[in-house]
């Protein structure tokens, strides 16, 4: 919910992204958003304690996993019996990596979510004008047609790849 509730940003996006071009050009809008994309990588990456492990993590939630664990420490809480069902299921990552990476904030990952959503939207209108400017007349419904044909690969074969990689790699 809340990554659709990101994507709908990518809507005025596209509606001012021609006009911004227009005033300070095209290359520059192009790099206002990768910039964009390499700040959403920073929020995006788990900086936070490691008492936090696995899991998105609110500020109430953070608050008060500081107070179950040793502060001389900062180990993370011990793991959860079989008989806590309801904590069970709110802390369900199953993966060896799961143990030693710290938890996203749910701010920052609101912030990563809103950078990638504006990032995405800028750079994928600036890449089809800067490739129609590029390529004359002739060829430009060929070079398009390719470009929206790998487009669309990408978006069916990359969502699977991502799953096998996080779930043996982690986000690190």
């Amino acid at each position: 919910m809340l990554l659709a509730m990101a994507a709908t940003l990518g809507i005025p996006v596209f509606i001012v992204i021609k006009k911004v071009a227009a005033k300070i050009g095209n290359r520059q809008t192009l790099l206002v958003g990768l910039a964009c994309l390499i700040i959403s990588f920073f929020f995006m990456f788990p900086f936070g304690p490691d008492d936090r492990t696995g899991k998105l993590v609110d500020d109430q939630e953070e608050s008060e996993s500081k107070l179950c664990t040793d502060s001389a420490s900062n180990a993370p809480p011990p793991p959860l019996s079989d008989d806590d069902e309801d904590a069970q299921e709110e802390y369900s990552c199953t993966e060896g990596w799961c143990d030693d990476t710290p938890g996203l904030p749910f701010g920052e990952f609101v912030a990563g979510a809103i950078f990638v959503a504006a990032g995405f939207a800028i750079c994928n209108v600036m890449i089809t004008i800067t490739l129609s400017m590029m390529t004359g007349p002739g060829p430009q419904g060929i070079v398009m047609g390719y470009m929206t044909s790998a487009n669309s690969f990408s978006r069916m074969a990359y969502p699977g790849l991502v799953t096998v990689v996080y779930t043996n790699l982690g986000p690190r």
